[in-house]
């Protein structure tokens, strides 16, 4: 699905109060180099929860039966296989 720059303006604003970013192009494991949308920062799966809550209220239940999550060391990135942002909107 093809997110739009609506979207993306949500999210990054969202984002900002948890001091989170936001990762375009994410490929994670069994991705198979396929790409997505994520997010990323010292955040735990309730934050995770409340940023898709209130950046996507439409498709918050969507969004919840595809996250993956992936432990970056310090930063965990919450990702969406089949989600992400037409680059050139953005």
């Amino acid at each position: 699905m093809i997110l739009t720059k609506e979207d993306y303006n949500n999210l990054e604003n969202v984002c900002a109060d948890y001091d989170a970013e936001i990762y375009q192009d994410y490929s994670g494991r069994g991705m198979y180099g396929e790409t997505c949308f994520g997010f990323y920062g010292r955040l735990d799966m309730s934050d995770a929860n409340d940023i898709i809550a209130t950046a996507f209220e439409y498709d918050v239940l969507n969004l919840l039966k595809v996250v993956c999550v992936d432990d970056l060391g310090r930063d965990t990135i919450y990702y969406f296989p089949g989600y992400k942002f037409n680059v050139s909107d953005i």
